[in-house]
């Protein structure tokens, strides 16, 4: 399980998407700070903080297969605006998900496609 969700996410190996917080000593901050100290790009992405321990608003934690990008939405305001950057930065079709009843439990997409043992 994902608790809280992706903070990052690999785009390629220069570029991570990253979730876009207010507040100046977050961890994601923090991330961002390291990351290009380090000559890594960073876009930030729409992230919605749901304060609790749950993923809703975690659209990082998207599921990508060759053709597709499962997309998680939420049914929050920023769900519009995560799907258009999505669509920006992919070249794959995006599938917009809603996932709110897994995500409450601290998981999205590409969370619960793992394979456990």
């Amino acid at each position: 399980m994902c608790l809280w969700g992706e903070r990052v996410r690999f785009l390629d190996e220069n570029t991570v998407l990253g979730n876009r917080v207010s507040g100046k000593n977050t961890l994601e901050k923090q991330i961002t700070s390291v990351l290009r100290n380090h000559a890594i790009n960073t876009i930030e992405f729409p992230y919605f903080d749901s304060k609790g321990i749950s993923a809703l608003g975690c659209y990082l934690n998207f599921l990508e297969t060759d053709k597709y990008i499962f997309f998680p939405v939420f049914n929050f305001e920023t769900d519009e605006k995560a799907i258009s950057m999505a669509k920006g930065i992919f070249s794959k079709t995006i599938v917009p998900v809603n996932i709110n009843e897994i995500a409450k439990k601290g998981g999205v997409l590409n969370c619960i496609s793992w394979e456990t043992k």
